[in-house]
């Protein structure tokens, strides 16, 4: 009379006899809620685009965790092209580094031929944008062999630097437990009592330092272009030889950096 229907099974609309009740699947809820917050791990933006101020869990399971904190590790490579060899120095994220180092440069070059370590230097600095042929060879040795292994924890880089060839060598500044391997001079301090800065550092290219003429650096902006001399010597400034800075202890993560990365 009324057409075609759809056909409705025999137990449509009637309770399963192996159905929980309302009570028991609140309790099971429960539990894993008490035991995501026992067992989980924070995962804080872990779904591409899906904003949520939630706290979410990882509940355990064979897979890896990497990919909700990653570690962060600073390398620094200082190139010998007559060897040939690379030396890579390692920075672990909690292994605080200096910053502005042109101007203790200069520094340190006319404190190594004031205290007889040298008699003459002269160093050039690239333009901005260009870089040397060399390092971009080593680190593109260190890329390819990056982007074959599987690096979780500051040892396993140090592995993949060492085999991505033969010109690449490893130096952590510390190890993966804290320990502090590469000490660090405060040169910014002990320099500030001794010299001046070059004002427009940045717009000079070439420097040399000589001990016939203590304090003094001599710049040029080219190679064929004029000198500019700057005497960099504070007044009554005394610089001993067998004087050296002090010892720069690791600092850490701070609190704010923990808490940023934490929410991250």
């Amino acid at each position: 009379m009324n057409g075609l229907i759809p056909r409705v099974h025999g137990n449509a609309g009637k309770t399963p006899n192996h159905a929980l009740t309302y009570d028991d699947i609140l309790q099971v809820v429960a539990f894993i809620r008490n035991y995501a917050e026992v067992h989980g791990i924070s995962l804080p933006g872990r779904i591409p685009g899906m904003k949520s101020y939630e706290n979410k869990k990882f509940l355990p399971c064979s897979t890896s965790k990497r990919q909700v904190y990653l570690e962060k590790c600073g390398i620094f490579g200082v190139c010998c092209e007559a060897i040939p060899q690379q030396v890579n120095f390692l920075i672990d994220e909690s292994f605080d580094t200096g910053k502005g180092a042109n101007p203790v440069i200069s520094m340190y070059l006319l404190w190594r031929v004031m205290t007889g370590l040298s008699a003459s230097i002269s160093i050039s600095f690239l333009p901005v944008g260009h870089t040397k042929f060399s390092p971009d060879w080593c680190f593109g040795l260190l890329k390819q062999k990056f982007r074959k292994a599987e690096v979780d924890l500051l040892d396993d880089f140090i592995q993949v630097v060492e085999q991505s060839s033969a010109v690449n060598k490893a130096q952590p500044v510390g190890s993966s437990n804290g320990e502090l391997i590469v000490e660090t001079l405060d040169w910014c301090t002990y320099f500030a009592t001794l010299f001046k800065k070059i004002k427009g550092i940045k717009g000079f290219q070439h420097f040399v330092v000589n001990a016939t003429s203590p304090g003094v650096v001599a710049a040029r902006q080219a190679v064929d272009g004029p000198v500019t001399q700057f005497n960099l010597l504070k007044e009554d400034a005394q610089i001993m030889e067998d004087e050296l800075p002090n010892i720069l202890p690791p600092k850490g993560m701070s609190t704010e950096g923990n808490g940023t990365f934490t929410k991250r």
